[in-house]
């Protein structure tokens, strides 16, 4: 787990999704390379004049900023010229309203990023994946280039670690203890939101019989 700092901005759309009504389409998250240091991001995005902003900011020493709450919108994606995304060529609009913003430190270093600074950023966009159940797709995550492939075209950068934190993202699994009244029974795991648990050694402990029908391709439980 890596705290987070709050450090807000008055650079917002208030209130465009709920996270207790999930939306039908999730929103898509999309990453950018800062232009300058945190430093300067931080001040960037706490001067009202700037209108501009964006959810989140990674530090290279893996220090994470939040500058604007994931139910309002950040101030960042808004100007779209020759989009890739197909997303974005099919849902339309300003983006600032369907999508959620990490900001990586990283001034002329091509998208690079230390290794507290990739972890960090690993670990958030699985948080916000699944609060809001996004797919951990290159149709859903994706660079701030894919929206304006006109002016940020090096944003997040050519050296930006995509098949790495795709395949991170897509295989790392988290593993959650399965309880019985506060009796561990099994151990399951978290992917992209939902949580999985070998229902065989579940059952049983819970005092099934569990039969597995080959040609219905069903599991039968019966007591």
């Amino acid at each position: 787990m890596h705290p987070i700092v709050w450090k807000p901005s008055p650079n917002f759309t208030p209130n465009v999704r709920s996270i207790t009504t999930l939306p039908p389409t999730p929103p898509l998250i999309v990453l950018h390379t800062m232009a300058g240091f945190m430093a300067g991001t931080l001040a960037h995005f706490q001067n009202p004049t700037t209108q501009v902003s964006s959810h989140y900011g990674v530090g290279r020493n893996g220090e994470i900023h939040q500058y604007v709450k994931e139910t309002d919108g950040a101030w960042t994606n808004g100007r779209v010229l020759k989009p890739t995304a197909p997303l974005i060529l099919q849902r339309r609009g300003n983006p600032n309203r369907y999508t959620i913003t990490i900001e990586f430190e990283g001034k002329d270093r091509g998208g690079t990023l230390d290794e507290a600074q990739y972890q960090a950023g690993l670990w958030l966009i699985k948080q916000i994946a699944a609060r809001w159940q996004v797919p951990l797709t290159r149709d859903y995550i994706i660079g701030h280039n894919e929206i304006d492939s006109v002016n940020k075209v090096y944003c997040p950068g050519p050296l930006f670690p995509w098949t790495l934190l795709m395949k991170d993202l897509q295989t790392e699994k988290s593993l959650v203890s399965i309880c019985d009244n506060g009796r561990p029974i099994a151990m399951g795991f978290i992917e992209n939101g939902l949580t999985y648990a070998p229902i065989r050694k579940v059952a049983e402990a819970l005092g099934y019989d569990v039969k597995w029908e080959e040609l219905a391709r069903r599991v039968n439980l019966r007591r």
